[in-house]
């Protein structure tokens, strides 16, 4: 234990010391407007970096990152783990050859999806573009139908550990390093870019971007407050709390002026997300199965190629440069580790439903849990939500500027969802199933009726439908089972989604991970308390 906490320290400092790189600029075209990134000069080791630290400093950054694993070696590390490990702990070999099949299977068409720019701005004509979203979509759709049947096992046939405990802990400590190294040294993709932007303005001007004159409409606008609160204290951990040089009135587009934000900041919140993951995942799986199995579960996250990321050294499109993929399945599967406490599980949930919104579809199904086994820890999950998404509500509220008749509600929905669904925002992205296929997005990506925008979308209607119906699928359902069903979820909000639907697999992979290796049936009472 004390060498996998001395691995993960240095990991940590190196999250710290690669975070200031420097930084050169180019446009990116994004639905609501145009900004400018900030991305990694790539340069090699100038004469003088003996001379400085931060020169010696940037070109280790630089030599780390080489040496991580790009595309094909991200895959080939997470086919050989996944399959050793599944496979080698199952004592039905076809059944644990499925399972590793069911794990890996989204990772093929993934690395499809090679750097963006090389399809230029015709992307429904190249064959391969549609043959990887269109598999990933179908890979999508089977992990939501294998968990919401409850990912059900043979009986007398489950998963087990295939190395001892202490190799296993080993493996966990690899596995989590590697993955918190590629988080330091990473360049953080646009979510990462634009939530850390958002998270300066609102220090700056005092409110949240939704209301921000600069911000509103765009890309920068379109996360939740916990995501922007997080950044925003990473940003002043990483400042050590310094004044930041721009005025509330100044222009974040007028490159020549404003100074961004740096991307230690988000740097720090991926890691910790990465880590609040691992957590959660270990918590939840020691209590299901045993410590070996929990420390196995750590390892088949950290390495799985969803994670090291697939797409392109440069252009990936999921792994930890991605934090709006792992910061709410770290709230996730905190809650789930958190599952004998209701309403620090429901706490947990709301702020995971803060950072990006798919969070709030889990509830009824959690509801469901809890109702079918101690009607007091329903109602205290309940309240925990209730209470903290209630003071959220209350924050982007009072931390917003609205217009004379407008409300910061309405402003809230129209910058999170409506943008990133909008038929006139990243509802016309090309980047992603329906995006290749626009003959099937007219009839079932397409709003019913005028009024409600992409709330009568009938692929939405899906969404509400299934998550309503949570309350029955979760109700008196073993932990396995809910952790079954809390991995189909959030791939029926991918198969919904229109910018890069299906491509979110860490939303789902925790809680599959929970319902396919560590499910060994209620072997113990119930330890639910209530307040």
């Amino acid at each position: 234990m004390a060498r996998i906490g001395i691995a993960l320290a240095m990991c940590l400092l190196a999250v710290t010391t690669f975070a200031q790189e420097p930084t050169s600029r180019h446009q990116s075209n994004v639905p609501g407007g145009i900004y400018h990134e900030a991305i990694p000069a790539k340069s090699a080791l100038p004469p003088s970096a003996w001379a400085s630290w931060s020169a010696l400093k940037n070109w280790g950054g630089h030599f780390v990152r080489k040496g991580l694993p790009g595309d094909g070696l991200s895959l080939a590390i997470g086919l050989l783990t996944t399959s050793c490990l599944v496979i080698a702990g199952c004592r039905n070999r076809m059944k644990g050859v499925l399972l590793a099949a069911l794990l890996v299977g989204p990772a093929i068409p993934l690395t499809g999806l090679v750097p963006m720019q090389f399809f230029g701005n015709d992307l429904n004509r190249r064959a391969a573009f549609t043959l990887a979203f269109t598999s990933l979509y179908v890979a999508t759709a089977i992990w939501a139908i294998v968990g919401w049947l409850g990912a059900r096992r043979p009986e007398g046939t489950p998963w087990r550990p295939p190395i001892p405990e202490s190799w296993a802990k080993m493996a966990a400590g690899v596995a989590v390093a590697c993955a918190l190294t590629a988080t330091a040294v990473r360049t953080p993709d646009d979510c990462g870019v634009y939530s850390n932007l958002g998270a300066q303005r609102w220090i700056e001007t005092g409110t949240l971007p939704y209301g921000d004159s600069a911000l509103r409409g765009g890309a920068a606008a379109t996360y939740g407050p916990v995501l922007y609160g997080l950044h925003a204290l990473a940003q002043l951990a990483v400042s050590g709390g310094a004044t930041f040089p721009n005025a509330a009135d100044a222009r974040p587009m007028d490159t020549s002026r404003y100074v961004r934000p740096d991307m230690g900041a988000t740097k720090w919140v991926a890691a910790l997300s990465l880590i609040g993951v691992c957590v959660g995942l270990f918590i939840a799986a020691r209590r299901m199965a045993d410590t070996a199995t929990a420390w196995l579960m750590v390892t088949l996250f950290a390495s799985s190629a969803y994670v090291l990321g697939l797409g392109g050294r440069d252009a990936a499109i999921c792994g930890v440069g991605y934090v709006s993929h792992l910061t709410p399945a770290a709230f996730v599967a905190l809650a789930m580790a958190s599952l004998n406490r209701p309403w620090l599980a429901g706490m947990l949930m709301a702020l995971g439903a803060g950072t990006v919104y798919w969070p709030a579809f889990l509830v009824p199904l959690w509801i469901g849990h809890y109702f079918g086994r101690n009607r007091r820890a329903a109602l205290s999950y309940v309240a925990g939500f209730a209470a903290t998404g209630l003071v959220l509500a209350a924050w982007v509220i009072l931390s917003t500027k609205t217009a004379p008749g407008e409300s910061a509600v309405g402003l809230f929905f129209r910058s999170t969802l409506e943008h990133q669904e909008g038929m006139d925002q990243y509802g016309s992205s090309p980047f992603s199933f329906w995006g290749v296929h626009p003959d099937l997005a007219s009839s079932w990506h397409h709003p019913l009726f005028s009024f409600g925008g992409s709330l009568t979308k009938p692929t939405f209607l899906l969404v509400v439908i299934t998550s309503v119906l949570g309350l029955w699928a979760g109700y008196r359902s073993r932990d396995g089972r809910l952790a079954a069903l809390s991995a189909a979820m959030p791939c029926v909000v991918q198969l919904w989604k229109t910018h890069a639907g299906g491509s979110y697999v860490e939303w789902a992979l925790p809680m599959l991970l929970l319902a396919l290796l560590a499910d060994r049936g209620d072997t113990r009472p119930d330890a639910i308390t209530s307040p």
